[in-house]
């Protein structure tokens, strides 16, 4: 006897059972690592096990007592750290909660941030005397004010030339002229 997860190709299936309305359900596929069982334990969900003759059925449910809402945050914040790990997750749509997904991702990207922000090389020492200008204008043609205007940035060296000719205008002629 397969499950939802074995059954749809996923590595997790988050959705609100019909017998027990008042938890969301989490199940895993039959042959989960005890990896991501942990993952889901630590992510605060509870782990149910039933032992039958054949085989053992893991799972994982909202805890008992929180609100719908609670549900809801706590099993679209599990999300991100799943998918993060690399398992493939289904979430059913009547138990995400779009606000708790923005607040999650921006928790995440905001120690992403910080990961980052710690381990940020040394400022680059100033260039030696004589070495050359990083400027993408060689220093005999450093631009002049003339040729940042709009329509003269073609002229700078090395820029792609235009092979259309100027557009010519062209002048009406008063109605005796046109005869």
């Amino acid at each position: 006897m397969g499950n939802l997860a074995d059954d749809s190709d996923t590595d997790v299936e988050i959705y609100r059972r019909a017998l027990n309305p008042d938890t969301i359900h989490v199940v895993t596929r039959s042959d989960a690592p005890e990896n991501l069982l942990d993952l889901l334990d630590s992510l605060g969900l509870e782990r149910k096990t039933e032992t039958t003759a054949g085989p053992v059925y893991v799972w994982h449910e909202t805890p008992e007592g929180l609100t719908e809402k609670a549900q809801k945050q706590l099993v679209t914040r599990a999300a991100l750290p799943l998918l993060i790990a690399d398992y493939k997750v289904n979430i059913d749509p009547d138990v995400y909660d779009v606000t708790a997904w923005a607040q999650a991702m921006a928790q995440h990207r905001a120690q992403q941030a910080k990961a980052k922000g710690d381990q940020a090389p040394a400022a680059t020492p100033p260039a030696p005397p004589g070495s050359p200008s990083r400027s993408r204008w060689p220093s005999s043609t450093t631009p002049s004010p003339a040729h940042l205007r709009a329509g003269a940035a073609s002229n700078r060296p090395g820029a792609p030339r235009s092979r259309r000719p100027p557009i010519a205008r062209r002048r009406s002629l008063p109605p005796a002229a046109r005869a």
